[in-house]
This record gives structure tokens, sequence and C-alpha cells, in this order.
């Protein structure tokens, strides 16, 4: 009788390294520096990512037109300007002072309505989650929270016109 004993090696995997950032190692000043230097000064592409630390295809995309050297961030702009959406924070900063928070159904709801009304937008085509999501990226003052349930008269009381008995009375004080 003939025993046979196998023996298995086990290899030691070595253990995995936290992923380091690899995208966009660049300041934006150094993108414009870069882009400066090759327009201006006549300095080649290549030398003047290699001296700024940016990617060369990143600056030659810049430099050939394909792509805005103002752009730093990829996919497409904003649908509302600065001043738009300055508007629409403050209208819901006013209403969470006033004990009334939107839910994000609402946020998008009351946005899309002025997008609509701007004419920026068609009733067919309303906002998304997505929108809203890069909205709260824009502005990170504002937060999502769990909505607390209003009571009737705390909503009663946040309507227009007690608010301007309260607000007339405590002038006269």
């Amino acid at each position: 009788m003939v025993i046979f004993f196998y023996f298995f090696s086990v290899k030691a995997y070595p253990k995995r390294l936290k992923q380091t950032k690899k995208h966009r190692l660049y300041s934006p000043t150094a993108l414009s520096n870069a882009y400066k230097l090759v327009k201006k000064d006549g300095v080649s592409v290549r030398k003047a990512a290699a001296l700024f630390n940016v990617p060369k295809t990143t600056l030659t995309d810049r430099t050939a037109g394909r792509v805005n050297v103002n752009i730093m961030s990829a996919g497409a702009l904003p649908l509302f300007s600065y001043e738009e959406e300055k508007k629409l924070v403050e209208h819901f900063k006013k209403m969470a002072e006033y004990g009334y928070g939107y839910t994000s159904k609402e946020c998008i709801d009351i946005a899309s309505d002025y997008a609509i009304q701007l004419g920026k937008r068609t009733k067919d085509n309303l906002l998304s989650l997505k929108w809203i999501y890069g909205f709260l990226k824009r502005w990170p003052e504002l937060k999502v929270l769990k909505p607390r349930a209003l009571d009737h008269a705390r909503a009663k009381m946040a309507s227009r016109s007690p608010s301007r008995i309260f607000i007339t009375t405590s002038k006269k004080h």
C-alpha cells in the first residue's frame, strides 16, 4: 500500500494597500499657469505639463480648444445661474427659519416650477434627484434632514397674515 502526501503551498497575498487618489492631483491655478505658459510664451505642452505637474493630455485638450480652460469639472453646466440658485437657497433658508423645511421632492418641485417660469424647462421635462444632489454639492450650507411633522397650528403661524401681524406688533415695542 502506497500513501501519497500532497503538500499545498499557500501563497501569502500581500495586504491590499489603500487606494490613493489618482484623479486630478493638480490645482486649477497650476493648469491655468501651464496654459498661459504654452499660449503666451510658446513653451511646448510637454515641458509646461512637466513643469506644473499637470497631465499632458489635459493641457493638450485645453490648448487645442477641445475643452474650455476655465471648466474644471466634467459634465454639463448647472441649469440655473449662480444668482438664480442663490434665490432658491434664500427661499429654502427663509422657510426653514419659519419652521417649515422642505423635503427633497418639494425642493425639486419648487425648482422645476422656477425653471418653467424662467423658460429653461417645460412641464414635460422636470428636474430629477440628480439635480438636487448636484445642487446640494454646490451649496454645502444646505443639509438634508429628516423632516419633522409640522402640526397645523405651527403651519398656520408660518402663513403670511399671522407673520405680518407679528412683525407689525414687534416693531411697535
